[in-house]
């Protein structure tokens, strides 16, 4: 359910079935979160060990990626993980936490406070260097390659963790697709003037022979006369839009881009937390067991 105590009394007492008092349920529930806590940890310690046997080293890339309990960068609880490109299954995880029930109450006593303490934006970048320092000790693997957001701040935590630039960023191609549809976007939307088509062909780059991807190339090679039925950009739009080409045509950009990998290839990582794993109560319920 993701509930809590009382949504499951309810549910227990609409069916006419007995249901046991909040202490046991708080008992029973700290038993199934160590379970769960130990059979997690299993699972992403065989997951470096595939990805070891995998690529019969010890380096390899992740993808890297946060979620929070809440939109607007104003969540109390949030999650880090990273995810093997090559399994496409997580090797670890950190999740945290700004609240604390005992702080809060003024309880003096011995507990498990919370673990972070600073802006919600920035948990990203901190559990990102949580893992990454834990990586050698904890899964026995050096996650040099790094697939993140375009404007990941988390990388220039973690770039030089083993070394200097020994932790190298690739770009998503999902995002540079998206870079450039945005900005021809935008440049549509800011442009008042209305352009006149005017037939003009574009073939220069296009590879020669019978072959070739391009229907006017083969046509071309054959002798054959070829209808072009969509009209060609108009220089002056050529002209605007060449800087911003240019830019994203980049030898550097698209080195990053050669893997041909996207970003995030495994979203039920990041769709776990929403799935009760960060329920506030429970949070609450268990500090004040503790």
């Amino acid at each position: 359910m993701g509930r809590g105590f009382s949504a499951g009394m309810k549910l227990l007492c609409t069916l006419n079935l007995p249901y046991v008092c909040k202490k046991t349920f708080r008992i029973h529930e700290l038993k199934l979160l160590e379970a769960v806590k130990y059979s997690c940890e299993e699972n992403m310690k065989a997951a470096s060990k595939e990805v070891q046997n995998f690529k019969k080293t010890t380096t390899c890339g992740v993808s890297v990626d946060g979620t929070w309990q809440r939109r607007g960068h104003m969540s109390l609880n949030g999650c880090v993980s990273v995810i093997s490109i090559d399994t496409g299954k997580i090797l670890d995880l950190e999740v945290m936490t700004q609240y604390c029930k005992m702080c809060e109450m003024n309880i003096k006593c011995d507990h498990e406070c919370s673990n972070y303490k600073c802006s919600s934006g920035n948990m990203e970048s901190v559990g990102a260097f949580r893992i990454f320092e834990r990586s050698v000790m904890k899964r026995e693997l050096q996650y040099t390659e790094y697939y993140g957001d375009g404007d990941s701040k988390a990388f220039l935590k973690v770039k030089d963790i083993y070394g200097e630039d020994t932790v190298t960023k690739l770009e998503c191609i999902g995002y540079v697709q998206k870079r450039v549809g945005s900005r021809l976007r935008k440049f549509k939307k800011n442009q008042r003037t209305r352009w006149k088509s005017n037939r003009n062909l574009m073939h220069g780059q296009c590879p020669n022979g019978k072959d070739s991807w391009c229907r006017y190339k083969r046509s071309s090679s054959d002798k054959r006369q070829y209808l072009e039925n969509s009209p060609g950009l108009p220089n002056s739009v050529m002209k605007v839009i060449k800087a911003t080409y240019l830019e994203l045509c980049d030898k550097n950009l698209l080195k990053k881009c050669l893997h041909a990998g996207i970003h995030g290839t495994k979203p039920c990582g990041n769709q776990l937390p929403s799935a009760g794993g960060f329920d506030r109560r429970a949070w609450r319920s268990q500090q004040a067991l503790q």
